[in-house]
C-alpha cells in the first residue's frame, strides 16, 4: 500500500522515496520522475514469494541452463499482488501530481 505522510511516499518493504518540494511547495521534477520510473526489484519478488533472491535469479535463467531452477510455486499470485501494489502506488502518485498541477 502507498501512504502519503507529509513529504514522503512509503512503499512496501519499508522503502521510502522522499518527495522534494521546492520553495513554492511544488514537487521536485527529479523526485517525481524517480517515483514514476521505479521498478519492482528481484529482491522484492523474492521477499513477497518467501524465497531467496538466488532462487528468483535462477528461475529467470534459460531452462536449458544447468543453473536453472523452477520458479516458486506461488509465483503467479505473487506477481499479481506486486502488480496490483504498483498499480495502487501509481494511482496515488497520479493523484498527488494532479494536486500539485501548476499548469506547467
Amino acid at each position: 500500500m502507498l501512504f502519503t505522510l507529509l513529504d514522503r511516499i512509503i512503499y512496501p518493504y519499508g522503502q521510502f522515496v522522499k518527495i522534494t518540494l521546492s520553495n513554492s511547495g511544488m514537487m521536485d521534477f527529479k523526485a517525481a520522475t524517480d517515483i514514476l520510473t521505479r521498478r519492482i526489484t528481484a529482491d522484492e519478488i523474492a521477499e513477497a514469494a518467501g524465497v531467496s533472491i538466488s532462487s528468483i535469479a535462477r528461475a529467470r535463467l534459460d531452462p536449458s541452463s544447468s543453473a536453472y531452477r523452477s520458479p516458486p510455486e506461488n509465483w503467479h499470485s505473487v506477481l499479481a499482488w506486486l502488480a496490483r501494489e504498483r498499480m495502487h502506488q501509481l494511482d496515488r502518485f497520479a493523484e498527488e501530481m494532479e494536486r500539485f498541477d501548476d499548469g506547467g
